[in-house]
């Protein structure tokens, strides 16, 4: 796996630790973005501060973002799976595994919401959620699931399978090179679009490029014989 440059980590800590002593100094309140990304960098630097910042910021997102829904709205159930799921990831990373699935239990208590199906596209990358969650929670087989349920939608906004169905099926079939090549795509989609460790977002590719890597190292010890 390539790791983030450490120089580049430090200069984003430095810039966001000297806006967080500005807005203190103005009484202004900090947002889950102010620790997340204080958090990110400390994460990727391997910094046993990352911990206590991600998890401020996961209490805060689901504080200052999560809100009512409107259950006549799939959109409006789409932003509140996001906001949730964006919590659960930010558990995950500081390996709290009980508040993720308390998380990802929130995102999956909207699925019998029937205003889903007005909207196809909405529940597309709802069930891409769900997937995504069932792989952080270590299902395989469920995500695959849901990967049939987009498969199956009369209409697509994205025709291409979701790699987090391909990702799914290459783990279910225990095979660590087509994980590692998933994990090399998301790569190049972080090179083409300038990703950042500490971007904040609900779904970060760094953070799936390394789960991909971490993922495929545990298929591969798995699959070696035992004496």
């Amino acid at each position: 796996m390539i790791q983030p440059k450490a120089k580049a980590l430090q200069k984003r800590l430095h810039e966001r630790l000297s806006r967080i002593e500005i807005k203190k100094n103005h009484g202004y309140a900090l947002s889950w973005e102010d620790w997340e990304e204080l958090g990110r960098c400390y994460y990727y630097l391997r910094d046993e501060r990352a911990t206590e910042y991600l998890r401020r910021a996961a209490l805060l997102v689901v504080e200052q973002r999560v809100g009512t829904i409107d259950p006549r709205s799939s959109s409006s159930l789409f932003e509140h799976a996001g906001d949730w799921f964006y919590a659960a990831n930010l558990y995950r990373l500081i390996g709290d595994e009980a508040s993720m699935r308390a998380c990802i239990a929130k995102v999956r208590a909207l699925e019998g919401y029937p205003v889903w199906m007005e909207w196809p596209v909405n529940v597309e990358f709802y069930w891409d959620l769900l997937a995504l969650s069932a792989l952080m929670e270590g299902d395989a087989p469920q995500a695959l699931i849901y990967d049939a349920k987009i498969a199956a939608l009369p209409q697509r906004e994205n025709p291409d399978r979701p790699w987090s169905g391909r990702l799914a099926e290459a783990i279910v079939q225990t095979d660590v090179s087509a994980i590692r090549a998933i994990g090399d795509e998301l790569h190049g989609l972080l090179t083409r679009y300038h990703g950042k460790p500490w971007d904040t977002s609900y779904l970060n590719l760094w953070d799936w490029y390394e789960f991909t890597d971490r993922v495929a190292a545990e298929v591969e010890r798995a699959a070696v014989p035992t004496e």
